[in-house]
């Protein structure tokens, strides 16, 4: 939940105007749609990105820097520090669309700069207050992620770059900036949130080679 501190940064900076909007406005835009969450896990290097140019895709967190040709539909960066890579980034192609939590998107208004970010639409997404994730979740970006898939109507989430088991001890593909925080963070409580995701009359298909058996209770292989 967004606690008190947020709050009253939020007050203070005034109401969110474009490019600022409410996630709320997307709600059902995409029904019966199929989505395709990319996640930075080693395994995304074995998908063709061109392939799913015309597709939905949701490009989590550090996993939006391996977009180079054509941008993701929607670009979701639930960590403040991937916000940060965003800026120093030369890599971000025009046409972005992000999905940000408010406290993500209140630092990214807060530290001034806008006028340094993409021109972009910034959609703000509330799920945390909704209850559409579990609360104080690990995985958070995954989970906002497939939230904001069931938010916009989807039939069907696939999940791509989803490595829960770390193959070769390597948390991230190859060429995305992370940091160290990620790295180390241990899976092992990752695991327990993706296991209790569930969305009534959407279907979530697990694509990683290398999380099948894990997550196999909760998603089912594809």
């Amino acid at each position: 939940l967004i606690n008190n501190a947020n709050r009253a940064f939020m007050t203070r900076q005034g109401p969110f105007e474009p490019p600022y909007r409410l996630i709320d406005d997307l709600y059902g835009s995409r029904a019966g749609e199929d989505a395709f969450v990319f996640c930075p896990g080693p395994s995304m290097a074995a998908a063709d990105l061109d392939v799913f140019e015309d597709r939905l895709t949701i490009a989590v967190n550090s996993a939006g820097f391996a977009f180079r040709a054509y941008a993701p539909t929607l670009w979701a960066i639930f960590e403040s520090n991937y916000m940060l890579q965003v800026l120093r980034s030369q890599l971000i192609p025009k046409g972005r669309s992000f999905v940000f939590t408010p406290r993500v998107a209140i630092r990214w208004r807060g530290l001034g700069y806008t006028k340094k970010a993409p021109k972009a639409t910034y959609w703000v997404a509330r799920f945390e207050e909704e209850r559409l994730m579990p609360h104080r979740t690990p995985s958070v970006a995954t989970m906002g992620a497939i939230a904001t898939a069931y938010w916009l109507g989807c039939s069907r989430v696939f999940l791509i770059g989803m490595d829960v088991s770390r193959p070769g001890g390597q948390p991230y593909v190859k060429g995305v900036p992370y940091g160290k925080d990620g790295a180390t963070n241990p899976i092992e409580e990752q695991i327990p949130a993706l296991l209790q995701v569930r969305y009534p009359g959407m279907e979530i298909l697990n694509c990683s080679p290398h999380s099948r058996e894990v997550l196999r209770s909760a998603f089912q292989p594809a």
